[in-house]
C-alpha cells in the first residue's frame, strides 16, 4: 500500500475540475495522492471480534485462530469506525485475559460481531 497506481491517480486527477467547479486551478497538480487498499465485506459492515468465531474459521482448525482477533473490513469508512471498532476489540481481549464476561456496548451494531450471521 505504499504506491499509487499510475491509472488511477490519472484518472482521479481528471476528475477534480469537474468534483470542484471553480475551486481547481487546472494544471496544478495535487502535492499528494493515495490510492490506496480498501478493505470491503459482502454486506458493507466490519469483522468486529474473534477470528475463531468467524464462520469461515468453522470449518479449519479453529484452534489455531484462538486468542486471535480482527478488526477490518470498513468499506471505506475506516477513519469513523475504527476507532470505536478498535475499542471494542480491546475490551474483548481485556475479559479475555481478566476471565470476565464481554458486555456489547449499546452503539455497537450486533452484526458488526464475527460470531453473528451475516446476511
Amino acid at each position: 500500500d505504499n504506491t499509487c497506481h499510475p491509472k488511477v491517480g490519472e484518472a482521479l486527477r481528471a476528475s477534480l475540475p469537474a468534483m470542484f467547479e471553480g475551486k481547481f486551478e487546472p494544471g496544478r497538480e495535487p502535492e499528494m495522492e493515495w490510492t490506496g487498499i480498501m478493505g470491503y465485506t459482502a454486506i458493507g459492515d466490519p469483522f468486529v471480534g474473534p477470528v475463531d468465531r468467524l464462520p469461515v474459521a468453522q470449518g479449519t482448525d479453529v484452534a489455531q485462530h484462538t486468542g486471535q482477533f480482527i478488526v477490518a473490513g470498513y468499506s471505506g469508512h475506516g477513519m469513523p469506525r475504527a476507532f470505536g471498532c478498535a475499542e471494542v476489540v480491546a475490551q474483548m481481549i481485556v475479559a479475555e485475559l481478566e476471565g470476565t464476561e464481554w458486555t456489547q456496548p449499546e452503539w455497537l451494531p450486533t452484526r458488526y460481531l464475527t460470531w453473528k450471521e451475516r446476511g
